[in-house]
């Protein structure tokens, strides 16, 4: 699965993709971030499969008329369940009426706390460790966080947890014990865009008291993600605190990332572990299927890089042979493969894959790049198969995906060649997956 944590400033707005269902946790369209077209992007079916509403703050919550003005299908929705009382500022205030009625419209649900998932599909479960559990809580503003869905979205080996704005006090008196063997994940999305209200009662000092450290030290996540504005935008007093980073970069085991500060954030959970995708908001914007903010419009294969393919073609059936891919950008005019990299004695070849060594590549990679003067650079990889007409293998689609989220090069774009009996296999992949080229009259590959 793929999880996006989408930069509005001070608020959150997650997806996830699975390769069945669309999940969005919490909306924060606004006119001052294009949530809406990134939502478009990752969502390009326009189907939201599951909505989780965490609680009902506006940072939490608008936008979700933009949402279905835009055509999105919204098939079943989740809530906390907490409501205001009808003399509660908050309970007057438009957009808080306008979601009350969305979900009712809806027939949302709200998820009991319980070890049992209570979304199941495949290897897909969800779980609810907090939903509206307590009304003798005088004050709201703190009520409502108390209150607020903390949800577990975990597919196979790997998992997420999203806090809402929950607070201390709840993960004290509940969580923390009832769901002490359940918490640990890969991707924590911390409570309150990073507030110190996580850890000290109502938000206190922390020289006032002792954290409390119970939640996280079983969570102890691969990465923190804090969606909140940076330093220099947030409004004084606002999250992220100091202190609250602090503890969760104790227990974080790889790093604590501010949407704010690196960007929309994306990360790739698959069987190999936690990947972690580029920061780069263009990434998003669909101005070309090649780098999705390029403009140009066609990948060639030189003569010279064609023979060399047509030459492997004739020797199949054989063990798989394969390479890398090095070209050159004509600025808005075209891609060109320039030349490639052929197998050397310390790559791995079978019948049916084909390993390269990596630091023979990276040596090939570096060389180009120094040779050229910085214009031939890294485009992809290429490889035969023992068919006819070939198609990328689970494997090779895995590949793909991870090198271009590691990918130290500034495109987000990679090509895939593969050398059938018979026929060939070009594609690109994006942030949006693996596609196939269609093939021009003049041999090119079309890439918009």
């Amino acid at each position: 699965m793929k999880a996006y944590f989408i930069n509005v400033g001070h608020g959150n707005m997650s997806l996830v993709k699975t390769d069945n269902k669309n999940i969005l946790i919490d909306c924060n369209i606004t006119n001052d971030n294009d949530a809406l077209k990134q939502i478009n992007e990752v969502f390009d079916n326009k189907i939201i499969d599951i909505f989780i509403i965490t609680h009902l703050h506006k940072d939490h919550m608008q936008g979700i008329n933009a949402l279905i003005d835009d055509g999105f299908e919204i098939k079943k929705v989740y809530e906390s369940g907490f409501r205001y009382s009808a003399d509660n500022d908050c309970a007057k205030e438009d957009l808080y009426k306008e979601v009350v009625k969305f979900l009712d419209d809806y027939n949302a649900e709200v998820p009991e706390p319980s070890t049992n998932a209570f979304v199941k599909d495949g290897d897909l479960n969800l779980y609810c460790l907090n939903s509206f559990r307590n009304t003798d809580i005088e004050d709201e503003n703190i009520a409502i966080h108390y209150n607020c869905l903390v949800i577990k979205i975990e597919e196979s080996n790997n998992s997420i947890l999203y806090c809402g704005d929950t607070n201390r006090e709840i993960w004290e008196d509940e969580i923390a014990d009832e769901f002490k063997h359940l918490l640990e994940t890969n991707i924590l999305l911390a409570s309150h865009h990073g507030s110190r209200t996580f850890f000290f009662n109502n938000g206190k000092n922390s020289d006032d008291e002792d954290a409390f450290e119970e939640h996280i030290e079983n969570i102890i996540p691969e990465y923190t993600i804090i969606s909140a504005k940076n330093n220099d935008e947030k409004k004084e007093g606002w999250p992220p605190h100091e202190e609250a980073i602090n503890l969760y970069k104790k227990y974080t085991k790889e790093s604590v990332e501010i949407t704010g500060e690196k960007d929309t954030l994306i990360f790739e959970l698959n069987d190999n572990g936690v990947v972690q995708g580029k920061h780069l908001r263009n990434s998003f914007i669909n101005e070309s299927i090649a780098g999705l903010y390029r403009k140009e419009k066609y990948i060639k294969i030189s003569d010279s890089v064609k023979e060399i393919f047509e030459n492997y073609r004739k020797k199949l059936p054989a063990k798989e042979a394969g390479g890398i891919l090095l070209g050159r950008v004509v600025k808005n005019k075209y891609i060109i493969i320039e030349s490639i990299t052929e197998p050397n004695r310390f790559d791995i070849s079978r019948f049916f894959g084909f390993i390269r060594n990596k630091k023979q590549a990276q040596t090939a990679i570096n060389q180009s790049w120094k040779d050229s003067g910085g214009e031939i650079i890294y485009l992809g990889e290429w490889h035969t198969h023992n068919e006819n007409i070939p198609a990328p293998s689970s494997q090779d689609i895995k590949t793909m995906n991870t090198l271009l989220l590691t990918s130290k090069i500034e495109i987000n774009f990679l090509f895939l060649v593969i050398i059938g009996i018979q026929e060939d296999f070009v594609g690109v992949q994006t942030l949006l997956g693996l596609r196939k080229l269609n093939r021009a009259e003049d041999g090119s590959y079309i890439l918009q």
